[in-house]
C-alpha cells in the first residue's frame, strides 16, 4: 500500500466516523424535539381514530389519495405492541428512516466526490429543519419511507444481478406501498435501466411491477377519492417547478430563514433569485460551452423534474413548492444531481468544496429550525391530549357523533387534525388506552389546549342557549358574581346586573344545572363561556326582553363552567334546575 492509498483509507474512515457522529446527534435532536408528542394529522387514521378494523380493505384505503399500506401496519403494531399512551416507538422508526436517507445520500455522493466531500451534504439534510415537518415527528414516516426506499433501490441496481434486481422491485413496491412520493424514485429506477450499457428491455420490469400494482389499486381500492388534480395546474406547471426549484436551493442554502423575524416561515423570495441565477448560468454553460448534464446525473434529474410535475398537477394553496414534504425529496435530489454534476466536470474538486462551504453555511439556519418545528408539534400535542382529557370528561350518554375537532371552531394557533368523531374515539380508548391528559394536567396546559379542551365539551354536552322551558332556580347560598362598569343586585335568590356603560360585564358561575337569563327589552346580550381556558371562547346571544336557558347535563363535564355577560340593558340571571325540563 503507498502513501496516497494510505491518505485516502484515513479520509475514508475520517468521513464515516464524523457521520456516525452527527447521525447520532441528530437522532438524539430529534428525540429530544419531539418528546412528548402524540400522533398527529394522518396517523391518527392509521388505526387509532380511523381503519380499526384489520380488513385488508381497511389497510389498502387511500390516504389523501395515496397508499399507505406500510405505515398503516407500522402504526396498528406500535397500537397494539404499546398502546397510544406513547407515540415513542414510532418516533423512533421515523428517526431511523431519516438517519437511512442520509446515509444512503452520504453513500451515493461519496461514489461521486469522494468521502470527505460528501459528508457535508449528508449532514445538511440530517438537520434539514427547513423540511422538519417531516422528520420531527413520525406523522411523515410516509415520506421518509418512500425516499428510503427508492435510494435503496438505486443502490441495488447498481449490482445489477437477478437477485438484487428483484431486491430493487421490491424495495419500489413497498416504497410506493407507504406514499405516492414514491413514483419519482420509480423513475429514477427507469432511467438508471435505460441508460445502463450493459442491460436489456428486459430489466424494465423493475420498474414496471409497482407501477402496474399501483395502477391496479388505483382502479380498485384507491378509485372514487376526490384529486385535487385540475387542469389549470397545468399551465402553471413551469412557474410551479421555477419556485420547487427556489424552495430547495433556499433549503439548501438557508436563505429560506428571515433575517430578525419571529415567525416561523418560509422566505421563498431569496430562494427565486437563486433559481433565476442558476438558470441563467445553466443556459450559459449549454449555449457558450455545450454542456449537457452527466448520465450519472440523469436518474436523480428525471426523478427531481417528474417530482416536480406530478406535485405541481395537484397544487393547491395547501400543496406549493414551500411545503416540507416537497422540500425533503426535492433536496435529497438535487444535491445528487448537483454531485454528479460537479464530478463530471474539470474542477471538480474546487466544485465540491464550494457545495461543502454551502452547506455548511446552510446548515445553521436549518438547525434552528428543528427547534422551532419541536415547540410547534410540541404545543399540538398538548392541544390533542387536551381536547381528548375534555373527551374522557363527558358522560356514554353524550352523543358518539360529536367532533373531537372542528376546523372552524380552532383556538390561535391550534390545527384540526383530529376531525373524527367522539364514538370512534371511545372505541378506540378501550382497545389502546389514550395519551389524555388527566384533570390536573388539563388545568396546568396551555391556553390554546385549554380552550380547545372547552370547545370540545361545549360539542359533546352540548351546550346551547335555547328558549325557556324551565322556571328559574335560586343559586345555591354563597354563590359569588363578579361585575365591572354596572350594578349588582340580588332579587328572590337571582341576580340581576344594570350596566351603567359601554364594555360593562358580569361574570356568572353557571350553575350544575345551567343558567337561566331574561333581559330587559333591547339589544341581544352577548354571552361568552368558558372552564378551562382563558378567553370566553364558547358564545351565544339572548335576545332581549326574552327569557333563555343554557341547560347543563349533569355528569363531571358540566362541573365549574362560568359565563361572562356583555349587556347593553338590565338583565336577570338564575340558575337552572339540573335534570329539569330544560336539562337537554
Amino acid at each position: 500500500m503507498n502513501w496516497r492509498e494510505w491518505d485516502e483509507e484515513r479520509r475514508d474512515l475520517l468521513a464515516w466516523v464524523a457521520l456516525a457522529a452527527a447521525m447520532t446527534a441528530a437522532a438524539l435532536l430529534l428525540l429530544w424535539e419531539g418528546r412528548g408528542q402524540t400522533l398527529f394529522v394522518d396517523e391518527w387514521g392509521f388505526g387509532y381514530l380511523w381503519r380499526q378494523d384489520t380488513s385488508l380493505s381497511s389497510l389498502l384505503a387511500p390516504d389523501n389519495g395515496h397508499l399507505a399500506a406500510i405505515p398503516v401496519l407500522i402504526t396498528k403494531a406500535s397500537l397494539e405492541v404499546f398502546g397510544a399512551a406513547t407515540a415513542l416507538p414510532l418516533r423512533i422508526v421515523a428517526v431511523a428512516a431519516h438517519l437511512a436517507v442520509a446515509l444512503m445520500l452520504f453513500a451515493m455522493l461519496r461514489r461521486a466526490l469522494g468521502p470527505l466531500a460528501a459528508l457535508l451534504p449528508a449532514v445538511l439534510l440530517l438537520f434539514l429543519g427547513s423540511a422538519a415537518d417531516i422528520f420531527v415527528g413520525s406523522h411523515a414516516l410516509p415520506i421518509e419511507l418512500s425516499a428510503a426506499t427508492g435510494l435503496a433501490t438505486w443502490l441495488a441496481l447498481g449490482r445489477r444481478t437477478t437477485g438484487w434486481d428483484a431486491t430493487a422491485c421490491a424495495l419500489l413496491v413497498a416504497g410506493i406501498a407507504c406514499n405516492g412520493f414514491a413514483i419519482p424514485f420509480i423513475a429514477g429506477a427507469a432511467a438508471i435501466v435505460a441508460l445502463d450499457r450493459g442491460s436489456t428491455w428486459r430489466r424494465h420490469w423493475i420498474a414496471g411491477v409497482p407501477l402496474v400494482l399501483y395502477g391496479l389499486w388505483r382502479l380498485t381500492e384507491g378509485a372514487g377519492q376526490e384529486s385535487d388534480f385540475a387542469w389549470v395546474n397545468i399551465a402553471g406547471l413551469p412557474s410551479f417547478a421555477f419556485d420547487s426549484l427556489a424552495a430547495d436551493l433556499a433549503a439548501i442554502t438557508g436563505v429560506f430563514a428571515e433575517a430578525g423575524g419571529t415567525e416561523n416561515v418560509f422566505q421563498l423570495a431569496p430562494g427565486q433569485a437563486l433559481a433565476g441565477a442558476t438558470l441563467v448560468a445553466l443556459l450559459a454553460a449549454a449555449v457558450g460551452w455545450g454542456y449537457r448534464p452527466p448520465r450519472a446525473a440523469v436518474p436523480a434529474l428525471v426523478a427531481l423534474l417528474v417530482l416536480w410535475l406530478t406535485t405541481g398537477m395537484v397544487a393547491s394553496p395547501a400543496r406549493q413548492p414551500e411545503v416540507a414534504r416537497y422540500i425533503y425529496t426535492g433536496v435529497v435530489l438535487l444535491l445528487l444531481v448537483a454531485g454528479q454534476a460537479i464530478a463530471a466536470t474539470p474542477a471538480s474538486r474546487r466544485g465540491a468544496v464550494a457545495l461543502g462551504c454551502v452547506c455548511a453555511v446552510g446548515l445553521i439556519p436549518n438547525a434552528q429550525a428543528i427547534r422551532d418545528a419541536g415547540i410547534f408539534f410540541r404545543e399540538q400535542s398538548d392541544q390533542n391530549r387536551a381536547v381528548l382529557g375534555a373527551a374522557d370528561l363527558l358522560s356514554p350518554a353524550a352523543s358518539d357523533e360529536a367532533a373531537l375537532e372542528v376546523e372552524s371552531e380552532q383556538p390561535q394557533g391550534g390545527y384540526a387534525d383530529m376531525p373524527y368523531q367522539l364514538g370512534a374515539y371511545r372505541y378506540a380508548r378501550e382497545i389502546y388506552g389514550t395519551p389524555a391528559f388527566t384533570l390536573e394536567e388539563l388545568r396546568g396546559a396551555s391556553p390554546s389546549a385549554r380552550e380547545g379542551a372547552d370547545r370540545m365539551l361545549a360539542r359533546g354536552l352540548p351546550i346551547a342557549l335555547a328558549p325557556a322551558t324551565a322556571a328559574p332556580r335560586p343559586f345555591p347560598a354563597g354563590t359569588r358574581l363578579a361585575q365591572e362598569g354596572g350594578e349588582l343586585r340580588w332579587r328572590g335568590g337571582c341576580a340581576v346586573f344594570e350596566p351603567w356603560a359601554s364594555g360593562a360585564q358580569a361574570i356568572v358561575p353557571m350553575d350544575a344545572g345551567g343558567l337561566w337569563i331574561e333581559p330587559d327589552p333591547g339589544p341581544p346580550v352577548v354571552i361568552g363561556m368558558r372552564r378551562f381556558g382563558d378567553a370566553y371562547a364558547i358564545g351565544a346571544q339572548a335576545s332581549g326582553g326574552q327569557a333563555a336557558e343554557i341547560p347543563m347535563p349533569p355528569g363531571p363535564a358540566s362541573r365549574d363552567w362560568e359565563a361572562q355577560l356583555l349587556p347593553q340593558q338590565p338583565v336577570r340571571v338564575c340558575g337552572l334546575a339540573a335534570g329539569g325540563s330544560g336539562a337537554g
